[in-house]
């Protein structure tokens, strides 16, 4: 198991030798190790609890109930801080934790952070500014979360009947969030079990749509077996499950990158817009399932 020393160091990478020593010190004394089960609730949306949890081994996402299921909101590893507004308000819990894998955590409670904040009121600080710093990281992905779904909305809202039209220009959106250098967007043929082509990028070259073409029906069986699966990094390409936000498959986008090199802040951005291309597809195949319906009770009329 990772140590609890080590993990604490790489959330104060700003301190170094004598100051960080102590302030790991202090903090390693006040910290409890909790463990979980993959799947596991750490704490639930609407909670009232006082702590904060800082991920020393394994991975806890972070959902919130939304119209129509979950939105995941972060996918923490190894060093990663939440529940810090626990330490700070009285207010419930705005979204709720789960662990995704068998996970360790080192957990702050508030009223241990207040002893630690009158002992030693310099390293406290310490700690305060790193949760400010978690916080406007957050707050910063949030502003870009926002611009990028309201460009993918505006997409969606010209071309509500045309998912072909919608597929290339949201794929688009994709390659630049990204930097990447090509993409695809394969639609789930449920009928056929297979996956179609909807969209290319311009920049897409034979061997990556060939690579694409080859690998699809077996990323699709891994995304279709695990409803929890939002994304699967191999290699060179990223892949990234299409669904609404109660799980249901639509299909996969895949990114090309030379380097294979996707930031954490793009993939999670990358979720995002996936989302809202799932909710999109949703609503196309429930509208057209209306019009059917609508068709097939004017034949029984005319007959």
């Amino acid at each position: 198991m990772q140590d609890l020393k080590e993990t604490l160091k790489k959330c104060f990478i700003g301190l170094e030798g004598e100051e960080l020593e102590m302030m790991l010190n202090s903090l390693n004394s006040l910290c409890e190790i909790k463990r979980f089960m993959a799947g596991d609730v750490v704490f639930k949306e609407g909670d009232k609890n006082s702590e904060l949890y800082i991920v020393i081994e394994g991975k806890v996402q972070i959902v919130k109930n939304v119209s129509g299921g979950m939105k995941i909101l972060a996918v923490l590893e190894h060093g990663g801080i939440f529940g810090e507004g626990a330490l700070l308000s009285d207010k419930s819990r705005g979204a709720s934790a789960q662990a995704l894998t068998d996970v360790s955590l080192c957990v702050l409670r508030r009223e241990d952070f207040e002893k630690f904040l009158k002992q030693n009121p310099a390293y406290a600080a310490g700690l305060l500014i790193e949760i400010v710093k978690v916080v406007n990281a957050r707050l910063q992905y949030v502003n870009s979360e926002l611009i990028a779904l309201y460009d993918v909305m505006r997409i969606i809202g010209s071309n509500p009947d045309d998912l072909r039209t919608v597929s290339s220009e949201v794929l688009k959106k994709f390659v630049d969030m990204t930097s990447c250098e090509a993409g695809m967007v394969f639609l789930h043929n449920l009928a056929m079990q297979k996956e179609d082509v909807l969209a290319v990028s311009s920049d897409a070259d034979s061997a990556f749509v060939g690579l694409a073409q080859s690998s699809v029906a077996d990323k699709a069986k891994l995304f279709t077996d695990d409803s929890s699966l939002r994304y699967l990094h191999d290699g060179n390409l990223l892949w990234l499950g299409i669904r609404n936000f109660s799980g249901k498959f639509f299909g996969l986008v895949v990114l090309f990158d030379s380097k294979g090199e996707f930031e954490d802040e793009q993939i999670k951005l990358a979720i995002a817009v996936t989302e809202q291309l799932g909710m999109a597809y949703e609503r196309h195949y429930s509208t057209q399932g209306e019009k059917e319906r609508v068709r097939l009770k004017e034949q029984r009329v005319g007959i």
